[in-house]
């Protein structure tokens, strides 16, 4: 029993080592899949020059130079032709086959001799398979089958896609109305929404244009006296009106055009109205220019960036033609800056700038006077 073990185990090794003598790394770089093998000794020898297994022998390290050769055989699955330079082996009573895992050729253990028409030889050399054509005809069947499927398959699509295309043009119509009405119904989406940014863009401008500084020449004629309230209110240190000995008015000819010296005067003269019973009136003069002259400096930074608006020009044309003008507006909306830059112009420089007016003066709404 134990003589028996050991037979077989020395015959599965020597089968082992076989099959491991019989596999070629060098003939996997060589494999070709090809749509038929010749089956004529001129047709093979022609596949054969083609191929030039002659080159890669002289490499090849897996048998001897002159049995390396070319070969064209079927694959294990049966399902592809196989070009390539293997070495040669004596095929016994069934078909020949590449296989491509292994890298050799070998029996194909599922077709034998007998079984196929023409059968083939009971021994034979690998490189004579193309004597025996009825090795390749399962292999042509299948690809024939194959290419019949793929036939079918591209018909039936062809098929579809008419059917497909006929039934879009039927619906077309439909669909063109459905899409029509969601595109109106978009477009009127987009024109409400429009409409809608517009007039919150117009209440913006207009609440922004209500905060900014409005300018006033002593010419602006008021007609009641909400509209007088908002001009300069002169009165006393107990609250009381300030009644100056005489009336005084700029001539309507004034409004059009001053010169430098009227409209001096009239600063003067409101300014006279102002400091009206004040004691010490050459210091508190004296501070005012001292102190007025400090403000422009700390401004001259500002007034180099500063960008001229449509206030700005207006008040400088009102100040040329009647010498007096008021800023009056909100805290922040410019009016300090717009003031400062006018009385900093080249026009004004033999002025006496800017009177910080800290006497017993009441000026309503934040009213700067220059």
């Amino acid at each position: 029993m134990k003589l028996r073990i050991y037979v077989f185990f020395c015959i599965l090794e020597e089968l082992c080592m076989l099959s491991k003598a019989r596999t070629c790394i060098w003939s996997t770089n060589t494999v070709e899949k090809v749509k038929s093998c010749p089956v004529s000794i001129s047709e093979w020898e022609r596949r054969k020059y083609i191929k030039k297994c002659s080159l890669l022998a002289q490499k090849q390290n897996c048998t001897d130079v002159s049995n390396f050769e070319y070969h064209c055989v079927i694959n294990e699955y049966e399902n592809a032709f196989i070009e390539v330079c293997a070495p040669a082996y004596i095929i016994n009573g069934y078909c020949a086959e590449y296989n491509e895992l292994g890298a050799r050729i070998q029996l194909h253990y599922g077709l034998r001799c007998e079984d196929v028409q023409p059968p083939c030889a009971k021994v034979y050399r690998s490189t004579e398979a193309y004597k025996y054509p009825g090795c390749y005809d399962i292999v042509e069947r299948k690809l024939q089958r194959e290419l019949n499927l793929s036939s079918i398959e591209t018909t039936t699509i062809g098929t579809k896609f008419s059917s497909t295309t006929w039934n879009a043009s039927v619906t077309e119509t439909d669909e063109n109305t459905t899409g029509s009405e969601e595109m109106i119904g978009i477009i009127m989406a987009v024109a409400i929404l429009l409409i809608v940014i517009g007039i919150l863009v117009l209440l913006f401008i207009f609440r922004k244009s209500k905060s900014r500084c409005a300018c006033f020449s002593v010419c602006d004629r008021k007609t009641n006296d909400q509209d007088n309230d908002e001009m300069i209110s002169l009165t006393t240190s107990n609250g009381q009106p300030q009644k100056p000995e005489h009336s005084y008015s700029l001539p309507m000819k004034g409004c059009e055009k001053c010169d430098f010296q009227y409209a001096y005067a009239a600063g003067k003269v409101l300014l006279d109205m102002v400091r009206k019973n004040d004691t010490n009136v050459n210091a508190r003069l004296q501070d005012n220019r001292e102190e007025t002259n400090g403000f422009l400096e700390a401004y001259n930074q500002e007034n180099e960036s500063f960008v001229e608006t449509d206030l700005t020009k207006k008040c400088t044309t009102q100040l040329e033609q009647t010498g007096l003008v008021v800023i009056i507006g909100k805290q922040g909306c410019g009016k300090t800056l717009t003031a400062v830059h006018i009385m900093k112009s080249r026009s004004y420089e033999g002025w006496q700038k800017i009177m910080s007016l800290k006497m017993h003066v009441h000026i309503s709404k934040r009213t700067f006077l220059f």
